[in-house]
């Protein structure tokens, strides 16, 4: 089975690249978020751009005051926490 073709297309300064990742935190004026995505291909195996978001969504949560308690890749039955896995 095939990935997805998807790339994360995010850019902290420009337009509202964060803004699917925090619209609904800063509506309830949320302290933090958890993230989390799957893997079609079934492997959790965080991908280079996986880390990069994540931190890039650190980033952007620490200038707006909302913390990303963690990142979770969904595999097929299993799970990677980037956090426990300390990418962050």
């Amino acid at each position: 089975m095939e990935g997805s073709s998807w790339k994360p297309n995010i850019e902290i300064y420009q337009g509202a690249g964060f803004s699917p990742y925090f619209r609904e935190a800063v509506k309830r004026s949320a302290a933090s978020i958890i993230c989390a995505h799957n893997h079609p291909s079934g492997i959790p195996t965080p991908s280079d751009e996986d880390i990069e978001v994540t931190r890039r969504i650190i980033e952007a949560g620490y200038i707006i005051g909302i913390d990303l308690i963690d990142h979770l890749i969904i595999g097929d039955h299993q799970f990677i926490s980037l956090k426990e896995k300390g990418y962050f």
